[in-house]
């Protein structure tokens, strides 16, 4: 009996674990069909990236972000802000990438979708961000904005626009940016163009209006810029009327008119806070516009270009004096320019030039706050036809000349996000023929060199 016994209980465990197995083994496959995986990423390897440049993973499935956080890593570790928004896994870095370095970037296995599934294995993939790059109108085809490393080599187009392009700027993180159209004292267009090969979008056609100068708010999603109505002369041809400014809305596109009507307003410039900026003819000021109901003014009476402090706190523009006293053999009294610091909380003023016999304009603060670059020239023996490149030092308010090429004037100087480098046009004062160049140097003043010949405009990207 007990054989007999035997061969039916192992028939019948069979027929029993059969099922069982078979109905494990479907499980883990449905399992592994609903688990979470990794279906795209950004940026891809081969990615011309920005030195801010976004970190996107999107899933197959909506993933807890508590879950989905704790498990995403960067090497070499990095801040920023990390989000996870249905699919989408979003890190927003606060610093800049390393340029030129690998960055590496894992979601390991475990993170959890919301069905509580996880991620089955590790998921890698990394990215090297670009070496830094100057962008610069061309001076051969003003249709052009071209792109450069600023190492050196050869140039590539950018931007193709069908009409001159007037002035650009590039997106605080280097994923955009806008430029005008046309012509300064004509009809004129605002375009936007995303920098991963996105095709040019017209924000503003404003025709037969003129429009130029457009910004972009520090979290990308204003525009600003400055527009004039077309009004006829009587010999029949057309120029702009009193220029106004014009505030976009990037999220739903609507526009609206943010300076006092009928005054005359320009040059618009964002604060590091988001508030607007711009000059105000007739209150002779810069308004500081919080976009709320509440302005500051700082008494200006030129509107020449100014720049922010990195924190915020202070402008810095020029402001012209007259000559003082008797001329000698019945000349002219000589106009000097001077950089004035306003703190814009208390309107308290800073005199940063100090000598009077001097002409100071294009003032650029280094990203830390630190240096101070400006174009100089002076009404003494040292005058040149060309203004020098000097630098500042926040600290001790010292004075060192960086270029020493006097018939060569420098402008249009902008500092690199590390606050390394700097990069400035170049003209030939007493040759006007010769074309504007590009020209770039360490923030000591060494490694002065030509980055391009037959360029202008020159600004860095992000």
């Amino acid at each position: 009996m007990t054989p007999l016994f035997s061969k039916r209980r192992s028939f019948s465990l069979r027929w029993i674990l059969i099922p069982v197995l078979g109905f494990l083994i479907g499980l883990a496959a449905v399992g592994v069909y609903f688990a979470p995986r990794v279906v795209s990423v950004l940026p891809a390897a081969a990615a011309k990236t920005g030195s801010y440049a976004a970190i996107e993973a999107r899933f197959s499935a909506p993933m807890d972000p508590a879950c989905t956080a704790s498990h995403f890593n960067i090497v070499p570790a990095a801040e920023g802000d990390l989000s996870v928004q249905g699919d989408v896994l979003r890190f927003v870095p606060k610093n800049p990438w390393p340029a030129g370095a690998a960055v590496k970037l894992t979601v390991r296995s475990g993170a959890c979708g919301r069905n509580r599934l996880p991620l089955i294995s590790d998921y890698s993939w990394s990215f090297v961000p670009s070496p830094y790059r100057v962008a610069y109108v061309s001076a051969d085809d003003p249709t052009r904005l071209m792109d450069l490393l600023s190492d050196g080599g050869n140039p590539a187009e950018l931007v193709h626009a069908g009409e001159p392009i007037v002035d650009f700027q590039i997106s605080p993180r280097g994923d955009f940016l806008v430029y005008s159209t046309g012509s300064a004292s004509g009809p004129g267009k605002i375009w936007l163009e995303a920098l991963d090969g996105g095709t040019p979008s017209l924000l503003a056609d404003c025709s037969p209006d003129a429009c130029h100068a457009p910004v972009i708010s520090p979290d990308g999603s204003l525009v600003a810029y400055e527009r004039a109505v077309m009004e006829s002369n009587p010999g029949g041809s057309t120029t702009p009327g009193n220029p106004f400014i014009e505030l976009i809305d990037l999220g739903n596109a609507q526009s609206r008119i943010v300076s006092p009507s009928g005054h005359i307003a320009s040059n618009p410039v964002w604060a590091p806070s988001g508030w607007l900026s711009y000059f105000d003819a007739d209150r002779q000021a810069i308004v500081v516009d919080d976009l709320l109901g509440g302005t500051t003014l700082v008494p200006n009476a030129t509107g020449e270009n100014w720049v922010w402090l990195p924190d915020g706190s202070g402008v810095i523009f020029p402001e012209i004096f007259p000559e003082q006293g008797e001329t000698l053999g019945g000349r002219s009294p000589r106009i000097f320019s001077h950089l004035i610091l306003v703190t814009v909380k208390t309107n308290a003023r800073q005199d940063l030039s100090g000598e009077m016999q001097i002409e100071d304009y294009s003032p650029a603060v280094s990203p830390d706050g630190a240096w101070l670059a400006l174009a100089r020239d002076y009404f003494d023996t040292r005058w040149t036809p060309g203004r020098q490149l000097w630098v500042m030092n926040w600290k001790d308010s010292s004075f060192r000349q960086l270029t020493q090429t006097p018939n060569y004037g420098v402008s249009s100087i902008h500092w690199s996000s590390d606050g390394a480098r700097m990069v400035f046009m170049r003209f030939h004062e007493t040759n006007p023929s010769d074309p504007p160049e590009i020209w770039i140097m360490n923030a000591d003043g060494s490694d002065a060199h030509s980055l391009v010949t037959g360029g202008f405009l020159p600004q860095w990207l992000p």
